[in-house]
């Protein structure tokens, strides 16, 4: 009896030492993550893209444009975009107009 739950033990341990790496390969992935028109290559154990690009550092607003949504799923192979706001301050006849923009550039704003 006693050897039969040793040899249990160790099979258990065993399992485990074996699955460990296939379970962590599913959990770490790489990302590509396009901010602005420039592309990097991140390494991740996030599951939602809001926590990919908070690792990299990033903070998401409500002038941004995010493909996919903060709250998607992300998986190994994925690809994140972020186009990132910019306020815009114009004088049109006089007139001082702000405007938010997500262009990288003022012609393109234009």
């Amino acid at each position: 009896m006693l050897r039969s739950v040793k040899y249990g033990l160790h099979g258990a341990v065993l399992a485990g030492l074996i699955s460990l790496p296939a379970l962590w390969n599913s959990v770490d992935k790489t990302v590509d993550l396009v901010v602005d028109g420039q592309t990097q290559s991140i390494q991740t154990t996030a599951d939602r893209v809001g926590g990919v690009l908070s690792d990299a550092g990033y903070r998401v607003t409500a002038h941004d444009l995010l493909a996919p949504a903060a709250g998607s799923h992300i998986n190994n192979g994925g690809l994140i975009v972020l186009r990132r706001g910019r306020l815009l301050h114009l004088d049109v006849d006089g007139a001082r107009t702000d405007v938010w923009t997500t262009a990288p550039t003022v012609s393109e704003a234009l």
